[in-house]
């Protein structure tokens, strides 16, 4: 089996193409995605695999330098500790926002409604009190 990665974005300009009532569009789409794969070391088994694989959770890198970065407000010191002890806990989809906002915080201020998401999350995952 190959990596589907590399074709990705192949793939994702391809597949649309299927839904045409043109018979013929879709039969050069089908092989337009076979030569994709093959040149992928991959065929259509390993592309239904991946459509159909449960989605793992995405954890992001934290540089090894994290346990000292000082926090430039309290919002960006409750992003941190989101982090750093409740990042398992916060519902996946919710963890690219802490994420992000680890990094934005130390630039530059959150609007109003990033601001109340962000003070909910660390209420509801027992963030200390300030």
């Amino acid at each position: 089996m190959g990596d589907l990665l590399p074709i990705t974005g192949k793939l994702e300009k391809l597949i649309p193409r299927l839904s045409t009532d043109a018979d013929g569009e879709i039969i050069a789409t089908v092989r337009a995605i076979g030569r994709a794969l093959k040149s992928s070391d991959c065929d259509w088994h390993d592309l239904a695999a991946a459509l159909t694989r449960r989605a793992e959770p995405t954890y992001f890198a934290l540089r090894p330098d994290f346990n000292r970065v000082r926090p430039a407000s309290d919002l960006h010191r409750m992003a941190l500790w989101l982090m750093q002890h409740a990042f398992d806990r916060i519902k996946p989809s919710s963890r690219p926002f802490v994420a992000t906002m680890v990094t934005q915080l130390a630039r530059r201020g959150a609007s109003t409604k990033q601001e109340r998401y962000l003070r909910d999350l660390y209420a509801q995952h027992g963030g200390p009190a300030a």
